[in-house]
């Protein structure tokens, strides 16, 4: 009977081993490179404009009917709520969600952390009034205080697609102001 020299065996098994993981390594990271959901084309050639995330509802209020834009409020539980932390990551910090909201939006975050008693009251008040019941929720709101949509967050959606769902509200409130422009009032 022949013997087998299993140290030679398990050197050779440990190599491929090592050749396997390493392929699978370099693979993934070459999968990955291209999955982001902005468009190439503006992404080399404009640049990102800086956007800010008021924290207070009363100062985007006056910002929005200083501007005449609608503001985004983003009801958000940034420290326990992974849909929340999905739609920041995947919509809110892409370069193609900041050019689309510089343009047409008052951005507005109200954090709920999960100690309740970190909650502003003002945010509490808020969040009573249009009456959220679950994390995330973004609401669209005119300068006059009227709700131009609700929504929340998709799985696996990306910037793209989330401004494509909502830009209807943004038209909304554009369609009201040139209604009131026409109308004189």
């Amino acid at each position: 009977m022949r013997q087998i020299d299993l140290t030679r065996y398990n050197s050779l098994y440990s190599l491929r081993f090592m050749a396997v993981c390493l392929v699978a390594t370099l693979c993934s990271g070459f999968v990955g490179c291209g999955s982001q959901d902005t468009d190439q084309s503006k992404e080399n050639s404009e640049p990102v404009p800086q956007v800010v995330w008021s924290t207070s509802y009363s100062e985007g209020l006056a910002i929005a009917k200083k501007t005449g834009k609608p503001m985004l409020v983003d009801f958000t539980g940034k420290d326990w709520c992974g849909p929340c932390m999905e739609l920041k990551k995947n919509v809110f910090d892409t370069d193609t969600f900041k050019r689309w909201a510089a343009e047409h939006v008052i951005l507005v975050e109200l954090d709920y952390p999960q100690r309740p008693k970190q909650t502003t009251e003002e945010n509490k008040l808020t969040a009573r009034r249009y009456q959220i019941r679950a994390y995330p929720t973004v609401l669209f709101i005119s300068p006059d205080e009227q709700i131009l949509g609700r929504t929340g967050y998709g799985q696996r959606e990306n910037a793209v697609s989330w401004i494509k769902r909502v830009k209807q509200f943004v038209e909304k409130e554009k369609e009201t102001v040139k209604t009131k422009t026409e109308s004189g009032t």
